[in-house]
């Protein structure tokens, strides 16, 4: 499975040409075998830091650097996706364009504590993420014997917790069908509710950069142009996979203001 992510990753478009060599040069040196560390082909650095872990460490060091490389795509790919609620809905767009004017004095040099100042854009990020999460489940193995509901859930099972559901949980969410970034606001929203990211120690690895990167689009974008829907191409019907996507393309329209 390792061997068929490390060559996907190496083919990927978005991933920097600098990071392919990395990964096919993990590539040609890792060994399955747990007893043999890493073999340095010289004193790179790469190959320095690498030289002090076994195997399987390496295994689990590349699939760490992979997933943290598909964490930066996916926010990106599925931007077409989780931005309709917030394009329709030209007030929550003006009045978020409003909070970025209020924080942001340069668009030439947006800072990461002006980007972290707009609380508003903090909130439409997490509502549009909570009401179409790019990812449809999280797994999870419980470590002792517990009790769901009605149901003896032995030690060692593997769960698969549907992100959608949780977050259309209306004893969580208030009308959960409606798009009200507020909710963040008002600390109604009760801890571990929030699946996007996964919770815990095992959550996405890549949480905080695409977040800034999002944040940091947005920005941008809004201070510049307006994005609303083509009402003539609504067609919102998910395709669950790996990550959930539409089944037909959304069209956005842009226009400078």
């Amino acid at each position: 499975l390792l061997n068929d992510a490390i060559k996907f990753a190496e083919n990927f478009v978005t991933i920097k040409n600098e990071d392919k060599l990395i990964i096919k040069q993990a590539r040609k040196s890792l060994l399955f075998n747990n007893e043999q560390p890493w073999i340095k082909k010289n004193s790179g650095l790469f190959d320095v830091a690498m030289g002090a872990f076994d195997g399987a460490e390496v295994c689990e060091l590349v699939g760490i650097f992979l997933l943290f490389q598909l964490s930066q795509h996916y926010n990106k790919t599925d931007f077409g996706l989780y931005r309709d609620d917030g394009l329709a809905n030209l007030g929550v767009q003006n009045k978020l364009r409003e909070e970025i004017k209020k924080n942001v004095f340069d668009i030439k040099s947006v800072s990461y504590e002006e980007v972290l100042s707009i609380k508003y854009l903090d909130c439409v990020v997490k509502e549009t993420l909570r009401m179409h999460t790019p990812v449809a489940f999280i797994g999870r193995i419980n470590k002792n014997q517990t009790k769901f509901v009605d149901f003896d859930v032995p030690a060692g099972s593997f769960l698969r917790i549907p992100i959608d559901s949780a977050h259309m949980n209306e004893s969580v969410y208030h009308d959960p069908y409606s798009f009200r970034p507020e909710r963040f606001l008002t600390g109604e929203i009760p801890p571990l509710s929030f699946l996007t990211f996964g919770q815990g120690i095992y959550n996405c690895i890549g949480k905080n950069f695409a977040l800034l990167e999002i944040k940091t689009f947005l920005v941008k974008a809004l201070l510049q142009f307006e994005f609303s829907v083509d009402l003539k191409h609504l067609n919102y019907k998910k395709l669950i996979s790996i990550t959930n996507k539409t089944v037909e393309p959304l069209w956005i329209r842009v226009k400078p203001i």
